[in-house]
Order: structure tokens, then sequence, then C-alpha cells
């Protein structure tokens, strides 16, 4: 039984030298590490663009950027804490340069490790757990054949 759906937009932040900003946090429920990009819950009725800017700003300072094409969709079945989470994520291509994360959200910023720009190729070859899991791949496409006519890549988890 599902206690809670929501809907997510979130951004793979790619700089000129084509590292990702990445955010680790940890799993309530394991205490498991688990790197993901920045993003987060749409409020009721809010676009995926609005909801991008503001995540972007509450989580990283980030206030000039560009919204650049969908790339991938998660629909994503997972225990957090205590409640059973429905979540349908969808991730856009934000290209920007590399810059130094500063939350003002504090609720969020107590689940923060760290921020870290990552290579793609240290993303393949760590042994860490990134949402979406296919990150690596996602980004690899994005840099080899650009952006996609529709996101090709959906993953669809149950944990």
């Amino acid at each position: 039984m599902i206690d809670e759906r929501r809907s997510v937009a979130r951004a793979i932040l790619i700089s000129p030298s084509q590292k990702i900003l990445l955010i680790r946090i940890r799993r309530p429920e394991s205490n498991d590490p688990l790197w993901i990009t920045p993003g987060g819950r749409l409020a009721d009725g809010e676009s995926d663009e609005a909801g991008l800017s503001r995540e972007l700003f509450e989580e990283l300072g980030l206030e000039q950027f560009s919204i650049g094409p969908l790339v991938c969709v998660q629909d994503h079945t997972f225990v957090w804490g205590k409640t059973r989470v429905r979540q349908v994520e969808r991730f856009y291509v934000v290209q920007t340069e590399e810059f130094d994360p500063r939350m003002s959200d504090e609720v969020e910023q107590e689940m923060v490790e760290e921020f870290r720009w990552r290579t793609v190729d240290e993303i393949a070859a760590s042994g860490e757990v990134f949402a979406p899991r296919s990150l690596g791949q996602i980004v690899q496409k994005f840099l080899k054949d650009g952006p996609p006519d529709r996101p090709v890549e959906i993953e669809v988890l149950v944990d």
C-alpha cells in the first residue's frame, strides 16, 4: 500500500568540463549513502519549471540558469523512514558553470552530507548508489548524442 505519492522535478547539472553536481544524503531507514541530483517535490499545481527553479535556489543558491531537455523519467516506489512512497521523478539537463552550492533550506540541510562535482567516469567506476541508477549512462548518452527527442530512459523501481 502506498502512503504518499510525489511528483518530483530534478536537474542533472552539467558543467563545461562535463562534471555533474551531486548531493550525498543517507536513507533514514538504513543510513546507507545515496547520491542524488538536485530538485524535489512539486507543490500542488506547480509546473516542473517553477518547482525546479524554486528547488535549485533553495538547495544550491542557483538563480540564473536555463532548464534544458527532459532526459529521464523514473517511477520509484520505496520506503523513506516509515512511509511507503511512490515518486515519479522527471530529470532535466541544466548546463552551468561549476559553483559552490549554498543551501538555504534548513530542514533539507540536515539531510545533506556533501555536495560534489563528479565526472561520468567517476560515477561509472564507483560502487556507490546513484538516483537514478542509470545516471552515468543517461549523461554519457546526452553528451554523445545531444538531447533526446523524448525521454527514452525510463526506470521503474520497486524497493
